[in-house]
């Protein structure tokens, strides 16, 4: 029988938590490249995926059939040249609607198999829980996740939240050493009151934050300032996404964020 793991599911050669098997107590959402299928250039829906993907500026998002590489197929978003605001991505979003995930709803895991290919220079990308809007940096609102961006072409584990006129936004970035040129499987976890978040590369283990604070849930975003109509009028919602997005700075490269798979799985407990 396999134990659990610091994220409290089982552990072993495939991790699946039984709250998965009840649709009432968990949301879980899974895409794979290998499946050509769920990639439809006439449609913006994922199909099988129930999973959402758009483009703006210029960007675009292919299905790559890779034979000569380990790992097969992948969806390859790619940022347009000196092209500001370029950006793509994968994202659970609910169609035509903002993003609204919030931490401290609910239990939260992330986990994509992703790399980063380019210059690194005005572009970043992002996996994890993060505002669909907004430059990547310091400058993206919420965020719960990982992001190469004037980095040195290494993965950064992000915890961003918003400020207001009365409390400035906060941002730690804690830069993991790990390129993000390689391929990796990424996993950001947030527990259901937002008062732990754990990052992992590969399974080890990169960042733990046990301060609230730190952590954009609703409460955090009060505490510094934000009005609940505000916080809903601003659109700092997140969504469970991988991204790519130029800054505003018109100096980008073509950057690449290649996606093999993506996992995401929401836990209730009032089911």
């Amino acid at each position: 029988m396999p134990g659990r793991d610091l994220y409290g599911a089982f552990s072993g050669n495939y991790q699946q938590d039984p709250r998965e098997f009840d649709p009432r107590k968990c949301c879980r959402m899974h895409v794979d490249a290998y499946d050509g299928s769920a990639f439809s250039t006439a449609n913006t829906v994922m199909r099988h995926a129930n999973f959402y993907r758009n483009v703006a500026a210029a960007a675009t998002i292919t299905h790559v059939n890779s034979y000569d590489e380990r790992i097969g197929n992948f969806f390859r978003l790619t940022a347009a040249a000196a092209t500001g605001g370029s950006r793509a991505w994968i994202a659970e979003r609910v169609f035509a609607q903002q993003p609204a995930l919030t931490a401290g709803l609910a239990e939260m895991d992330f986990q994509a198999m992703v790399r980063m290919t380019g210059s690194y220079t005005g572009v970043g990308g992002s996996v994890g829980f993060q505002a669909a809007h907004g430059q990547p940096g310091p400058l993206m609102y919420n965020q719960v996740g990982f992001e190469c961006y004037e980095s040195g072409g290494n993965w950064v584990a992000c915890s961003n939240v918003t400020g207001s006129t009365a409390e400035p936004a906060v941002s730690v970035r804690v830069d993991t050493g790990i390129k993000a040129s390689d391929w990796h499987a990424l996993r950001v976890w947030v527990n259901k009151d937002a008062t732990r978040a754990i990052w992992s590369i590969d399974d080890v283990v990169v960042r733990t934050e046990n301060d609230p604070m730190l952590l954009p849930s609703w409460t955090t975003m009060v505490a510094r300032g934000n009005a609940f109509a505000d916080i809903v009028a601003s659109q700092v919602g997140m969504a469970a996404a991988v991204r790519i997005r130029a800054d505003d700075s018109v100096t980008n490269d073509a950057d690449r964020v290649d996606v093999n798979w993506i996992l995401y799985r929401y836990f209730r407990e009032y089911a």
